[in-house]
């Protein structure tokens, strides 16, 4: 569901289309009224507890003998963050994995309850790390001056598309449609189609000329905000990476070979950013604003490949007795690990090509060279 920002602008774009008149196919503009309600605010959808569910269930049967034990805390951790619909798509993952493997009873099986752990939000170096270096935040999160190739596209590019889109529905020159009410409509779109199934409404506002136009912007905010544009972006993910790689070495070591795998659940700000200090989907240049249509179209970052809903990284340990192999899979689909040359690829050197990454310190990189306590302190 949209945030309490975004339900409130939905309420005020509602009370503005019913101001104008359209082109017959455009008419439920005028009558259309905000489904939203601020008390569902940021909740997840139906829609994303069954794709959390079918998941597993893909996964379960990939990997059955790894994923298909019976619960126990010390074989299975799962972590979200503290919001509520992260927590859900831990639960919609867990019970497709365990509904059938406790004493619980209920009319499809036995349910084991399982436990999920979150870190406080002002603490979640892990999960959510945007929010916890304040190098990134002030550098880049709040910094309106490091999204400049996003803001050039959108006074041009955008602010073009709204105003054709004005025409195409019949209400030029009575509303010219802004930057910022195309981008909401857009949001819009995914919306219907996420909450309600529908492409009926927002979506049919947007043909295949203004779809790239807001989805190439999308992407540009993303790229110079989450991804490659800078390298704090990314760096800051180094907690997560090395939880993922401490996990590994416990196990090919001995020190901990009862925990069989860990899940997570966060958000599109996490999963981008590991994307990028994976090295995965990077082009070999900056997206910029004044990309041509050809560079556009043959761009590796676009956030609807990278982060949809339900998006999902995997790490997967193979033990082949004197040595291990790791294999990365990016929303089920295996990558080559720059440096690698197959899917598949050595461990020990898989730990080479991150070394940097899994010997950097969160500290170091957001704290302008003091400790947490200095700083705040």
């Amino acid at each position: 569901y949209p945030g309490k920002s975004d339900i409130n602008k939905f309420a005020a774009l509602s009370d503005k289309m019913a101001q104008y008149n359209y082109n017959s196919e455009y008419a439920w503009m005028k009558t259309w009224k905000s489904p939203y309600t601020p008390e569902e605010s940021d909740m997840l959808t139906y829609s994303g507890q069954v794709e959390h569910y079918n998941l597993a269930q893909r996964m379960l049967q990939k990997y059955p003998s790894v994923m298909g034990q019976e619960y126990a805390p010390y074989t299975y951790e799962m972590q979200s963050t503290q919001l509520s619909r992260t927590g859900r798509s831990g639960v919609s993952f867990g019970f497709s994995l365990f509904q059938d493997k406790g004493i619980l009873p209920y009319p499809g099986g036995s349910f084991a309850p399982f436990y999920i752990y979150t870190n406080s939000i002002d603490i979640d170096t892990q999960l959510r790390f945007f929010d916890v270096c304040p190098v990134y935040v002030n550098y880049v999160d709040d910094n309106s001056t490091a999204v400049e190739q996003a803001n050039i596209y959108e006074a041009n590019e955008v602010t073009s598309a709204g105003l054709e889109l004005s025409q195409a529905i019949g209400v030029y020159p009575d509303w010219i449609i802004s930057s910022d009410e195309i981008e909401l409509m857009y949001k819009g779109c995914g919306y219907d189609i996420a909450v309600s199934n529908i492409t009926s409404n927002f979506c049919s506002l947007f043909n295949e000329d203004r779809g790239n136009v807001l989805e190439y912007f999308e992407d540009l905010s993303n790229y110079w905000q989450k991804g490659y544009g800078y390298e704090i972006n990314y760096e800051i993910a180094c907690d997560l990476l090395q939880d993922v790689f401490t996990i590994h070495d416990d196990y090919i070591s001995g020190e901990n070979k009862n925990l069989l795998a860990k899940y997570r659940f966060a958000h599109a700000e996490t999963i981008q950013p590991l994307i990028a200090i994976l090295g995965f989907y990077k082009d070999p240049s900056p997206l910029m604003a004044d990309w041509t249509e050809e560079q556009q179209e043959q761009r590796q970052w676009k956030t609807s490949n990278i982060s949809p809903f339900a998006a999902n990284i995997q790490f997967i340990l193979y033990d082949c007795g004197d040595s291990q192999m790791i294999k990365i899979l990016v929303n089920e689909v295996e990558q080559i690990i720059p440096g690698c040359s197959s899917v598949y690829c050595d461990y020990n050197q898989v730990k080479t090509i991150y070394q940097n990454y899994l010997n950097a310190s969160f500290e170091d990189l957001c704290f302008y060279g003091e400790t947490v306590c200095q700083y705040y302190c």
